[in-house]
């Protein structure tokens, strides 16, 4: 399993304003926005109109179509007169600014030919200027404005506008397609950054894999002659020697972008992390699954909790235990301390008092603690024979009462028909697909078994024995190997999957200590536990991490590249 939330300043097209709505509510400064690091802006998408003259709250990346139930009147002649919205039908171009109750041409701003041959020649050129009435001081001639030769009609039929009408076009489709300008420009520039990119990717989930550490005292290349760089720095400074590509890509790559410092390691890390956990997630899908949790104790005494899921893979046909996450538990000396109060002691003297109070008490004088040893704390037995009778009869029957208690819980009613519940589900088994016996594990899932089905699945079960008694037909095998006869009775198929689904065991979790035991080292005490759960998963679950080598490259440099990176990466 991660939750960013975007926001942008880019306006709708449209907007319905309701009949109170005044000029300031609908006003809509649009702020600059600043390209990423690394990445020029558009050649076309400046204007030297584009200026503070112009109002805040036209379009930035498209043309600010608002409509309004009734736009401010202005008088011309004896008849007052208001832009009207639908002008804007068939003319895709136009825009309307509520501050200056003007109308404007949003390619002319934008794609004005004066700023195209400035940037195409690279200084300052003399050229014909757009009518400022569209660009920027704005069209208000309501009166005239739909009138042949006049006002919009003249304007869209003007040179300057076909020419910056058709440069916003371009640049729509290029967008659309993931052409654009910048990127054609530096796409040779990108793909050497994510050639550079990738080879870190691959030294980290090499690292991981094995269960090796990454980092050491030096995190730069400048330094590497004086020892202590590192798994890390040594492995990539190998793969820069090996790799004549990469060499060469590695002195164009900015000394503040090296991405080598461990910010940047526990951040592939923490990406690598995310994806192997989504993809247990995902391959999971609507299967059931089984919740397996196990502890133990690092050197630390922090305590570490496995957390295993246990699923049937509808892909594979297989059933599969992934390590889903390794958490922390409070150690239990921290709750031993929380009981050495007061007021626990009285709660626990009352209970105990009233749990003994119908005791008989012997008639016998009680021993007593030998008077010389009052000042003394006895840590062993003085030697007295016990012979008090009722006293010894209460910690029998005490202890006695303890194991039933346990035998109860571990051994219940519910228990007890789970396990018949999965023995009726085992091919070998006598009681082999017993609807009555099957029952208690299908209630799990508010499922029912159908009699009818069980009745055929029998027989055909039965008759593949016979003809392969030599094999031992067992549960995963019958999934495995005759799923596909199986389907036709869905029951069934249901019930079989529960069985292997049903966790018996938390051998899994065991071996994920191992993995543990490797990871935290005595040299990597000082690690984080997130930092320390990441890298327990990836290195356990080895096949999905090499997965990042190359089906899932590509995800990972996506990724990584949400946040804002010095180095372009798309």
């Amino acid at each position: 399993m991660d939750l960013r939330k975007w926001f942008t300043t880019t306006s709708t097209t449209v907007k319905t304003v309701m009949p109170s709505t005044t000029i300031s509510d609908v006003d809509r400064p649009v702020t600059e926005a600043h390209p990423k690091d690394g990445r020029r802006a558009s050649v076309t998408a400046s204007s030297h109109n584009d200026d503070d003259t112009c109002p805040n709250d036209l379009g930035k990346d498209e043309p600010m179509q608002i409509r309004l139930n009734s736009y401010p009147l202005r008088l011309f002649g004896t008849r007052n007169r208001s832009f009207l919205h639908a002008w804007f039908q068939k003319r895709d171009w136009l825009e309307y600014s509520v501050k200056a109750d003007a109308a404007f041409c949003y390619p002319c701003r934008k794609f004005s030919a004066r700023s195209a041959t400035q940037i195409k020649i690279g200084q300052p050129q003399s050229g014909t200027r757009l009518d400022p009435a569209f660009t920027t001081k704005g069209f208000h001639d309501w009166k005239h404005a739909v009138e042949t030769n006049k006002g919009f009609n003249r304007h869209e039929m003007s040179k300057e506008h076909l020419t910056c009408y058709s440069m916003w076009k371009e640049k729509v489709s290029r967008i659309d397609k993931g052409k654009e300008i910048s990127t054609l420009l530096y796409a040779e520039q990108i793909q050497r950054n994510r050639y550079y990119m990738s080879s870190l990717i691959d030294v980290v989930e090499f690292l991981v894999s094995n269960q090796l550490p990454l980092r050491g005292k030096i995190e730069a290349f400048d330094h590497m002659d004086e020892g202590g760089s590192g798994l890390f720095m040594s492995l990539l400074e190998f793969s820069i020697r090996k790799d004549p590509q990469l060499a060469e890509i590695v002195k164009t790559i900015p000394k503040n972008a090296t991405y080598t410092s461990h910010e940047i390691q526990n951040e592939l890390v923490a990406v690598m992390s995310s994806i192997v956990t989504d993809a247990i997630v995902k391959e999971i899908g609507d299967s059931w699954f089984t919740v397996k949790v196990d502890g133990t104790r690092d050197p630390t005494g922090m305590e570490n909790i496995s957390i295993v899921i246990r699923y049937f893979n509808e892909k594979t046909l297989e059933i599969t235990e992934r390590l889903l996450v390794m958490t922390i538990a409070n150690s239990a000396a921290e709750c031993v301390r929380n009981l050495r109060s007061e007021d626990e002691f009285c709660i626990l003297c009352d209970t105990v008092t009233a749990s003994t109070k119908d005791t008989p008490v012997s008639a016998k004088r009680r021993r007593q603690v030998n008077k010389n040893l009052s000042e003394y704390v006895v840590e062993e037995t003085t030697g007295a024979n016990i012979i008090d009778k009722v006293e010894l009869r209460r910690l029998y029957f005490s202890a006695l009462d303890h194991i039933l208690g346990e035998i109860e819980v571990r051994f219940s009613e519910r228990n007890s028909k789970f396990a018949a519940a999965l023995a009726a589900l085992d091919p070998e088994n006598e009681t082999f697909l017993d609807v009555k016996s099957i029952k208690a594990i299908m209630d799990l899932t508010n499922s029912t078994i159908v009699e009818t089905e069980c009745i055929v699945a029998k027989q055909y079960i039965s008759r593949i024995k016979e003809e392969e008694s030599q094999q031992m037909m067992t549960t995963r095998r019958l999934l495995s190997e005759h799923h596909k006869v199986l389907e036709a009775m869905p029951s069934v198929l249901s019930a079989l999957k529960l069985a292997v689904t049903f966790g018996a065991s938390t051998a899994m979790c065991e071996n994920s200590f191992s993995v543990l035991k490797n990871v935290f080292t005595d040299n990597r005490r000082a690690m984080n536990h997130t930092r320390k759960s990441q890298l327990v998963q990836l290195a356990f679950e080895r096949d999905l991490t090499k997965k990042m080598r190359n089906e899932w490259k590509d995800l990972v440099l996506r990724k990584f590249n949400s946040s804002t990176r010095r180095l372009q990466l798309f």
